[in-house]
């Protein structure tokens, strides 16, 4: 039987009941060093609490099911060389974040992927991504003629210094992805074949979308603003530099509350 006491007057509830409580998980399951084989992080392990650098293999893939959590307990690095598949859903996304209890901007390094990339077509989908350095970076990570070398979409990415990096890289699509509090959005360098589209960056500190020495870009129907107060008329929209910097598109692009929309130098 349960008595309960409501405002000073006993109930007494003598029907047996059931009791059940759903929803908490008590297990953190440590992970760090190298990724030699095809692995899979599901939920049923999650929160996992990166305690050391992780290197996904060339060889290998990774695998995030949706709702999964990836704490970041320190200054370490998810690198890829392999394949990276994080699909979460709108309901159930994954995070990627910091494990302190007062998070900042630089906890950890990031994900970064690096090339030839020899399985490559990695793919972010409804992924969050806060308090990295460099949310997502690509150095010499390449696609193919049959498959993109990363694919990032419906996903945020906030209080990072720059939320995606690409180096000499190519095959890229940036997709109604939100970037918010950071210091650049988007740095493109020596890069090819980069669709940014759909995208909403604000609040940046020096750049929207950089592009240097790049070609075969095309950026489209994005949207960089100023949505905090202190950071109005502060920043470039868009800054096109380089000998690769004129064999671009730009189309659809709405810049406000910037100090330079777009800047070709």
């Amino acid at each position: 039987a349960l008595t309960v006491n409501h405002k000073g007057v006993l109930r007494d509830y003598s029907q047996s009941f059931a009791l059940v409580i759903t929803g908490l998980n008590t297990i953190t399951t440590d992970v760090g060093g190298t990724i030699a084989s095809d692995t899979v992080w599901d939920l049923e392990g999650s929160p996992y609490r990166v305690t050391d650098d992780i290197e996904v293999a060339s060889i290998a893939s990774l695998t995030i099911e949706p709702g999964v959590v990836v704490e970041f307990d320190g200054n370490y690095l998810l690198q890829v060389y392999g394949r990276l598949e994080a699909v979460g859903t709108e309901s159930q996304p994954i995070k990627f974040t910091s494990h302190q209890s007062s998070p900042a901007v630089g906890n950890w390094k990031g994900i970064e992927m690096l090339g030839p990339g020899v399985l490559a077509n990695s793919v972010m989908d409804h992924c969050e991504i806060h308090y990295a350095n460099v949310g997502v970076e690509l150095n010499s990570y390449k696609g193919t003629s049959e498959h993109n070398a990363l694919t990032v979409s419906n996903s945020t990415i906030a209080n990072c210094n720059t939320g995606i990096e690409l180096n000499s890289a190519s095959k890229v699509s940036i997709l109604n992805t939100s970037f918010d509090i950071i210091s650049n959005g988007i740095s493109i360098s020596n890069s090819q074949d980069v669709l940014v589209g759909t995208s909403r960056i604000q609040n940046f500190v020096t750049y929207g979308i950089y592009i240097a020495s790049s070609s075969t870009y095309a950026i489209q129907d994005n949207e960089m603003t100023q949505a905090s107060p202190n950071r109005l008329l502060k920043g470039t929209g868009i800054y096109i530099t380089g000998s690769g910097g004129s064999v671009g598109t730009i189309t659809g692009n709405r810049i406000t509350f910037c100090h330079d929309g777009l800047v070709v130098y």
